[in-house]
């Protein structure tokens, strides 16, 4: 069938292709790009009903865990991204009224971004349904089976930090 008219995605097609993907671990990583690739999609699909993504949800989030607020160029590194993409994450948060711009006091060349009152109670409306979310993702699994999920993840999270 040609790619145009299947319905899976291209993650579940690699892994019935058995001659280029016919290792263990190509299978266990595309594996984990389709969940991945899952999780992206029923959290985006959140996410727009607050009229957000998941760059503008994250930066929500760190803005929330900095009251004294961030500099662009904190944010591009969190989001690692360039600061030019940041600004743009910016811009988009400042237009929908969910962050702000303010000048240091001490050095009015520094810009901070800080939550608004707007911000902060999307998040409160968000971060529930985040949450609930987020336990779906893992609810088939037993919690022991959660516990060992958590440790794979971690060490292949470590290998590809090397």
């Amino acid at each position: 069938m040609p790619l145009e008219q299947s319905k899976e995605s291209i993650y579940e097609l690699l892994l019935k292709e058995n001659s280029t993907f016919s290792t263990e671990s190509s299978k266990c990583s595309l594996n984990i790009l389709l969940v991945a690739h899952e999780f992206h999609l029923k959290l985006e699909t959140l996410f727009r009903n607050f009229e957000l993504n998941n760059q503008r949800f994250s930066l929500l989030l760190a803005l929330k865990f900095s009251p004294k607020g961030l500099v662009p160029s904190e944010i591009a590194k969190l989001a690692r991204v360039s600061r030019a993409t940041a600004t743009q994450y910016v811009d988009c948060l400042v237009r929908k009224g969910l962050a702000d711009r303010t000048n240091s006091r001490k050095d009015r060349r520094f810009l901070f971004i800080r939550l608004t009152r707007k911000g902060n109670q999307t998040l409160n409306r968000v971060l529930p349904l985040h949450k609930k979310t987020l336990e779906n993702f893992t609810s088939a699994l037993s919690a022991p089976e959660r516990r060992d999920l958590i440790t794979l993840l971690s060490n292949i999270r470590s290998g590809i930090q090397r």
